[in-house]
């Protein structure tokens, strides 16, 4: 069976629009209809379903660790219903991997402005792990931001790289672990260093 689930946060938000049910639970606990999109109950009410749905994920998952991998802009994935702090205090999710990108508009998020504080604070007293997810074709492996994210207060990092093999295009990723500094690489086969 699976070691656990990650459920990928990056590429598609928010997961709640205006469906018949976002509609039904806004009227039952606001008494009217959103009024536009700049009405922050609607952001509320995203993360009401988002973190139902994730607690059911989270009983079918069991024992098995829940990860999440979210954009880095902490307040816009609340506006997109993932409430990281409320998530992190009910321990739905045992770990947060943390991009260093926004999705609106989809850009970088410069590193050295990175809001680490935010994710530490969330996660801060939870069973929760915080850790900065790296991709290589996205910000390359540069040491000082590897480094830099373990001396945020980071519980660790995580990398994403794609090889340049002619054979095939296939994901590595690599967990690096706070206290020891060990990796565990993962991709056509499995390297301890």
């Amino acid at each position: 069976g699976a070691d656990g689930l990650t459920l990928i946060f990056t590429r598609a938000l928010p997961a709640v629009l205006f469906e018949p049910a976002f509609r039904s639970r806004f009227r039952e606990k606001f008494g009217e209809e959103p009024s536009g999109t700049n009405d922050l109950r609607i952001a509320e009410v995203r993360c009401d379903i988002l973190t139902d749905f994730l607690t059911r994920v989270r009983q079918v998952a069991g024992k098995r660790p829940l990860t999440l991998t979210i954009p880095g802009d902490g307040e816009e994935d609340r506006l997109f219903g993932l409430d990281v702090a409320r998530l992190a205090k009910l321990g739905v999710v045992d770990e947060f991997l943390v991009s260093c990108d926004r999705l609106s508009p989809w850009t970088k998020i410069d590193f050295g402005k990175f809001d680490f504080g935010f994710f530490r604070r969330a996660t801060a007293g939870t069973k929760a792990k915080f850790r900065v997810l790296h991709w290589r074709w996205w910000e390359g492996f540069e040491p000082q931001n590897l480094r830099k994210s373990l001396e945020s207060g980071a519980d660790g990092l995580a990398v994403l790289a794609k090889t340049d093999s002619y054979l095939a295009n296939f994901a590595v990723g690599a967990a690096v672990a706070k206290n020891n500094g060990s990796a565990l690489l993962s991709g056509a086969g499995s390297i301890a260093v």
